[in-house]
């Protein structure tokens, strides 16, 4: 079988997600030589993969650790409040930009390129301002024609639009989305919750599969819903041992006289 890149990206992605609450454990077990050993991969791994998603994913996940130096618990609110506003927003916003690229994306068009993907959007979003309310119906982005021709790609036809938000839109229109965000403003009051030694690991892990979302794969591939359950049980598992651990420290301390 001939070596396929989008194969090799979706195990990239699996890859960067289950490090993610492993390599907070190895930090909590001050084991830094095995924690910068794996950064040390994944910032190889970035220079010569061809996974977009992974590389945005994982500035983001440094983004979200510098930032958590200085702001803590109102990290959260921050990145809550932008991702719903996005959310909402999304079926104006993106038109909004793909008109005034000043064609930044131009210079590299081809398939898989960032202007392919902003114009994929593009369409989701203008498609989804015809049915704003209750969209299309589930899995119906597969046989709808596009309008409009794409950078070096011949079909007529996509799968799916490569971006969750989008996806939610054009198939579930403003009720979806609505239940969807509660859904994710939920996700991340919990983070907010959450003890303070495990609070960090739940929000850059919540911050990367919401940037992956985002930017690429369908809501209904198979392969992206197994990630989803493998992560979410490896993330609870970890950070039970994680929580499990200070507590015995915590326990273990001597008593003030």
């Amino acid at each position: 079988k001939r070596f396929s890149i989008a194969e090799a990206n979706r195990s990239v992605i699996i890859l960067f997600l289950t490090a993610i609450p492993v390599g907070f454990s190895l930090y909590h077990q001050k084991r830094h030589i095995s924690l910068g050993a794996m950064i040390t991969a994944f910032l190889c791994i970035s220079i010569f993969t061809y996974s977009q998603s992974f590389v945005l994913a994982f500035a983001v996940a440094l983004l979200t650790i510098g930032l958590w130096t200085f702001m803590k618990r109102a990290l959260y609110i921050v990145c809550a409040f932008s991702l719903l506003l996005f959310f909402l927003a999304y079926p104006w916003l993106i038109p909004w930009i793909y008109e005034n690229r000043m064609g930044i994306l131009d210079y590299h068009a081809g398939n898989f390129s960032p202007l392919q993907r902003l114009q994929i959007w593009n369409v989701t979003a203008l498609l989804a301002q015809e049915s704003p309310y209750l969209g299309y119906g589930i899995n119906t982005f597969r046989t709808q024609e596009m309008p409009f021709e794409f950078v070096k790609k011949d079909i007529v036809t996509w799968l799916h639009p490569h971006n969750g938000f989008a996806q939610v839109w054009y198939e579930f229109g403003l009720i979806g989305v609505l239940l969807i965000g509660g859904a994710i403003k939920y996700l991340y009051r919990i983070c907010r919750r959450t003890p303070s030694q495990v609070s960090l690991p739940y929000l850059v892990g919540l911050n990367s599969l919401m940037t992956i979302i985002a930017i690429s794969y369908g809501l209904w591939q198979s392969w992206w819903i197994g990630t989803f359950f493998f992560f979410a049980i490896i993330f609870i598992i970890i950070t039970a041992h994680m929580r499990h651990a200070h507590t015995q420290d915590d326990t273990t301390l001597p008593s003030s006289p």
